[in-house]
């Protein structure tokens, strides 16, 4: 009968319309599958009249090729989706803790002095942290390229060595961390003005310095685990954490079921446990029998040296690229901070909000690395940049809706973190002027965790030291403190390196040398 109907159709139409025939052609071609007697030979084109044979040859050759790279597009999108999911839960422990504690300590009390202590003092419990988690970046690198080149069936111990040897790295690296947070002191004297804002800034350090230790254990572990597409445990130790921290922040810094009133050493308590909490979930699965069977966890009994420094040269890049952002984005809130509390408080409601979307966006964009290194590792170039493509759409489609979001409602984010009042209102129009700049941000995201997850990091560490010394700190510093202009200034400085940096990015997708990084 569908032979019938593509004949009548051939003979009625494609006389008058000759290019319409490779809808005919494709659906002959089909149907010769079906029957089992596909062939580009058996498509009848003597059937068709007035038509441009070879024409339409190629006709046909673009849309067989598109309807594959439309399915192909799909696939890749759905895989994204499927991992990205659950890894977005896992991404909430990279930031949450830092978001909880701003939205709680936001509505503790009238002012901006505690907003503005927790602003500087997570900054720098953060440009400390990129000791630590850039490593797991490592882990991620080697253990999805082992995956691509078949480690998961000849030998899966060696997968496991890799988490071991992630947190042996983390842990010595977790001791320098905590010595150098004693250096807060004197870094806050002498980049602040207000005395009370540094007393309870040094607060907040003196309880979080030692999370550093959970922190190293807990990072290399969820990466491993998410690098053998097995996120659901990422995003459950990541959502244990951060609901314990939530509960554990209300009841500390707002003195509720008969604990003392802490305010911010409450918020930095809280956060501690908590992430002791994700750890003892996060190690009590990996001591689970079929995963200490088949992996050999902890059982590393002499370090390999070559395997540590290649986890630490992968890490490198995007460790030493967040240490100077951070250290200059805590020089920079410093500088909002002279032109006055209120506006540091806003500026750190932007910030707080800046990092939920990497997390909203991190999730997908994990995914796509991760399934890129297992692509790379292949030497499937090819599908690693189909799997780029399909990343990059859904990035773009969660930077629309968030831009829309931000701009026509900036107050409903403002009243997140804050009450009504004199913050409010400049939170508010800082969001407002942000959501551009939050949208180029977003699509350069998925290249920025592509490139430090997959050994390519050294690129977007150049791309992150040129606009950050050019924008956040250099024209931020020559309107506000040389040409004596007021915050709009400052904002403008960190939405241009949103925006240049997002631009560096796409150019270095587009080289395509990203594909030919070498990890192990």
């Amino acid at each position: 009968m569908m032979r019938i109907q593509l004949k009548l159709l051939k003979t009625a139409v494609f006389g008058n319309l000759p290019k319409i025939a490779v809808v005919y052609l494709f659906a002959e071609k089909e149907i010769n599958k079906l029957q089992g007697t596909a062939d580009d030979s058996n498509l009848e084109l003597s059937a068709v009249p007035n038509i441009d044979k070879p024409a339409i040859l190629n006709y046909y050759s673009a849309m067989k090729k598109n309807s594959t790279g439309s399915v192909e597009l799909r696939s890749n999108i759905s895989g994204i989706l499927h991992l990205g999911t659950p890894l977005l839960a896992g991404r909430l422990s990279h930031y949450s803790h830092q978001v909880a504690d701003s939205i709680m300590m936001g509505h503790f009390r009238e002012g901006s002095i505690d907003l503005g202590a927790l602003a500087i003092a997570g900054m720098f419990i953060w440009v400390l942290n990129n000791f630590l988690w850039p490593l797991a970046n490592g882990v991620q690198a080697i253990v999805t390229r082992r995956i691509g080149a078949g480690a998961e069936k000849s030998g899966p111990e060696n997968l496991g060595t890799v988490m071991d040897h992630g947190i042996l790295t983390s842990l010595l690296f977790a001791f320098a961390a905590f010595g150098l947070s004693f250096l807060a002191g004197p870094i806050f004297r002498m980049i602040l003005n207000d005395r009370g804002i540094i007393q309870l800034a040094l607060q907040y350090v003196s309880i979080l310095r030692w999370s550093f230790f959970p922190f190293a254990v807990m990072q290399p572990a969820m990466r491993f685990f998410s690098s053998i597409h097995k996120p659901r445990y990422s995003m459950a130790a990541s959502l244990i954490s951060n609901v314990v921290n939530i509960v554990l922040n209300y009841i500390f810094i707002y003195g509720k079921f008969g604990c003392p009133e802490m305010g911010i050493r409450g918020a930095a308590l809280g956060t501690l446990l908590s992430i002791w909490v994700g750890v003892f979930y996060i190690v009590g699965v990996a001591l689970k029998k079929e995963y200490m069977t088949r992996y050999r966890f902890f059982h590393t009994r002499k370090p390999d040296g070559r395997l540590m420094m290649n986890i630490i040269r992968i890490a490198a890049p995007p460790a030493v690229q967040n240490i100077i952002a951070m250290l200059i984005m805590m020089f920079y809130e410093a500088m909002v901070e002279n032109i006055g509390a209120v506006y540091l408080a806003a500026t750190h409601i932007v910030l707080s909000f800046y990092r939920i979307n990497k997390t909203i966006v991190g999730g997908y964009s994990h995914g796509t690395a991760i399934i890129i290194g297992n692509k790379l590792g292949a030497l499937q170039t090819d599908e690693a940049k189909n799997v780029m493509k399909a990343g990059y759409l859904i990035g773009a489609l969660i930077g629309a809706v968030i831009f829309i979001f931000v701009f026509f409602f900036p107050g409903v984010v403002a009243t997140m973190f804050t009450s009504p009042g004199e913050t409010f209102e400049a939170a508010t129009r800082a969001l407002h002027f942000f959501a551009p700049f939050f949208f180029f941000e977003i699509l350069g995201f998925t290249f920025e965790m592509v490139f430090t997850g997959n050994g390519w990091g050294r690129f977007v560490l150049g791309s992150e030291f040129i606009t950050n010394i050019l924008f956040i700190l250099g024209f931020t510093f020559l309107f506000t403190r040389v040409l004596g202009s007021g915050v709009g200034s400052a904002w403008w400085g960190f939405g241009l390196y949103q925006l240049f940096h997002s631009l560096i990015l796409h150019v270095g997708c587009r080289t395509g040398r990203w594909v030919h990084a070498e990890v192990d």
